[in-house]
């Protein structure tokens, strides 16, 4: 059977920002990641941009929870979701360009992982990467550019290349899966 792999534009020619050490920032990181994937080759963000970004991130932060606890300990699913509803509009509006972030995933039934990743994929092949908390083995935040038969390609903060397809599912009270994801947390950002 052939190998299929499919890549949001820009997943090969861009860098990813990549966060330090010792701070646990990869939620911030993802969503800047995932708009610079997302506005190439349309709009494609420069470095000073991408900084602005960051900064502005951290002054919405500031206004909702502790920074340093965010920068210690990282940030919760509902803070992350939050940050990303005003880092789209702010894109939105800094840029005049129609981007969304979409979690369609919500209404699925919490163990269809085969329906979600079907979707996923999708995006994918549109050329929209999909955000991502990935709970269990990573504990980490990062967004999904691409995919293989038995892979999702990741273009991450902390330099994670790759998780297969059969060691994610949704986190339920079952057989957990290697890498749980958070079934609200997937958000796919859509360029019209």
């Amino acid at each position: 059977m052939p190998r299929r792999a499919f890549l949001v534009p820009g997943a090969n020619k861009l860098v990813p920002l990549r966060q330090g050490d010792l701070s646990n920032l990869c939620g911030v990181y993802s969503l800047v990641n995932g708009l610079q994937l997302a506005l190439f080759p349309v709009r494609p963000l420069r470095r000073r941009e991408m900084a602005d970004l960051l900064q502005f991130a951290f002054s919405s932060l500031a206004g909702t929870s502790p920074v340093a606890g965010v920068v210690a300990k990282g940030m919760s699913d509902a803070t992350w979701m939050r940050l990303c509803n005003v880092l789209v509009k702010y894109v939105a509006a800094e840029y005049d360009l129609p981007i969304t972030a979409s979690r369609e995933l919500r209404a699925l039934a919490r163990t269809d992982w085969g329906m979600a990743l079907r979707r996923i994929k999708c995006a994918i092949r549109a050329g929209s990467p999909v955000l991502v908390g990935l709970f269990g083995a990573l504990d980490h935040y990062s967004v999904i550019a691409g995919y293989t038969d038995t892979r999702l390609r990741l273009f991450d903060s902390s330099g994670h290349k790759w998780v297969g397809t059969k060691r994610c599912g949704f986190a339920h009270g079952g057989a957990q899966p290697r890498h749980r994801i958070l079934k609200r947390s997937v958000t796919i950002l859509r360029l019209a």
